[in-house]
């Protein structure tokens, strides 16, 4: 079987948009990307057609669903804890005749969308009209230890137009796939200045540069340890930082009287901090803007 390959070439810091014709994602393409944050979720947030953005992150999810609001789409989330209500929500949207609809969804909710979908005579609408766009791709294969993660391929090569992306992106081995046009976006090599302190502890490293406030703009760090997060801050007694983990009681009680310092909203520039932690939920799927920041 013949693939069809193509090579795209980007400048530093260049967003996808402007590399695509058009601004929009190749349809019937598996794209690696080459580079995280270049915008490739954004830039269908911005393209004029009806989109079904499937996220393996529900960070992502709730990320791009706010940025989708800002770009005054008109879009519904949906993931794995839904209802009676929450159908009739997806219905009444599947519904309405808007402009540029967005969902986004988790693999494990699609059978959800498109049982909804067919069982009111929308299912065959829906795959000739909706772009099917697959996000994070490499996910499909690194978290396969999830039981449904699958479950979109049982609907993806129905849909007219489609795609999926990945900026580590992985071989698969289904010829489907392999049929699509293999689009790889090349950068040159990017330059920044990058500090490595060496040492045994990098908590107590952590919490000498916090006590000595030597760090540019605000500080994020990413420690996946709701325990040590806790003894940092009440070691450098912080009157003041943000926390960003797991909304549960359990992460409450370890952190005690620090509980204060929990975020529940997604990061965001009105809920930051001048010291701000986060725990692997937070490791990927959602946009750090904050200029001359440290990490």
């Amino acid at each position: 079987m013949k693939t069809d390959s193509t090579i795209l070439y980007g400048a530093n810091e260049q967003f996808l948009a402007y590399i695509f014709e058009g601004g929009l994602i190749p349809s019937n393409s598996n794209i690696d990307k080459g580079r995280t944050g270049n915008g490739i979720t954004t830039a269908e947030i911005k393209a004029d057609r009806h989109s079904i953005i499937v996220n393996p992150q529900l960070n992502t999810i709730l990320d791009k669903t706010a940025q989708s609001l800002d770009n005054g789409k008109n879009v519904i989330s949906i993931s794995s804890d839904y209802d009676s209500a929450s159908e009739k929500q997806i219905l009444e949207f599947l519904l309405n005749e808007l402009p540029c609809k967005k969902i986004f969804i988790t693999p494990e909710s699609m059978p959800v969308l498109m049982r909804i979908a067919d069982s009111n005579g929308l299912g065959d609408l829906i795959r000739e009209t909706y772009f099917l766009f697959l996000d994070e791709s490499h996910c499909y294969i690194s978290d396969a230890f999830r039981d449904k993660i699958l479950l979109p391929f049982e609907y993806f090569f129905s849909f007219k137009e489609k795609a999926m992306a990945s900026a580590t992106a992985f071989p698969f081995s289904d010829a489907r796939i392999k049929a699509l046009k293999q689009i790889k976006i090349v950068y040159p090599e990017l330059k920044r200045n990058v500090n490595v302190i060496y040492g045994k502890d990098p908590k107590s490293i952590l919490l000498k540069m916090i006590e000595a406030g030597k760090f540019d703009g605000n500080l994020h760090v990413f420690f996946n340890s709701v325990t040590k997060i806790g003894n940092i801050v009440r070691s450098a007694n912080l009157s003041e930082c943000s926390i960003y983990c797991a909304d549960e009681v359990g992460n409450e009680a370890i952190l005690g009287e620090e509980a204060k310092f929990m975020v529940i909203d997604r990061p965001q520039a009105s809920n930051r901090s001048r010291i701000n932690f986060y725990t692997s939920r937070y490791a990927e799927g959602w946009d750090l803007l904050d200029s001359n920041a440290t990490i």
